[in-house]
């Protein structure tokens, strides 16, 4: 990127303070952002930027509406976690299902594990919303407990 004249500049440092972000985004054409909040305050602020690039998944952590105004585009990591993403799905269904949760905080409190056997996974019907990369391996790992 410096070779063809372009400027990159990093922090190891992280700031949720708004007067800190603006300067450190002033003049600046594109960012590169982690799962950082980035307020409108601080887009509109900028008046070069013109992408922002965020380093993760989703993008729920920055202003849409002043990207809209600004007419600045925005992409994320895709395939960062789809894994991660889609096992933290199964394990909070498990979790639901099997009651592990709760059985666990009432055998801690010595209560035992009375009605909290759950339900199991095989033979439920299982519906997805987004057939996208992680629903589609949210799916694969349904399958392989025998959902339909």
């Amino acid at each position: 990127m410096t070779k063809q004249g372009h400027e990159f500049t990093a922090y190891d440092s992280f700031s949720t303070d708004t007067e800190e972000l603006k300067k450190r985004s002033e003049g600046a054409d594109a960012l590169i952002i982690a799962n950082h909040l980035l307020p409108g305050e601080v887009i509109r602020a900028d008046k070069n930027l013109k992408f922002i690039s965020v380093a993760f998944v989703g993008i729920d952590h920055i202003d849409l509406e002043a990207c809209k105004e600004k007419k600045i585009n925005i992409s994320n990591t895709g395939g960062y976690c789809n894994d991660a993403v889609a096992e933290l799905a199964i394990g909070l269904t498990l979790d639901c299902l099997r009651k592990i949760s709760a059985g666990n905080e009432a055998v801690q409190a010595g209560e035992g594990k009375g009605g909290l056997q759950g339900h199991e996974l095989a033979g439920k019907t299982v519906g997805i919303v987004g057939t996208g990369a992680i629903g589609c391996r949210t799916a694969e790992i349904f399958k392989a407990f025998g959902c339909i």
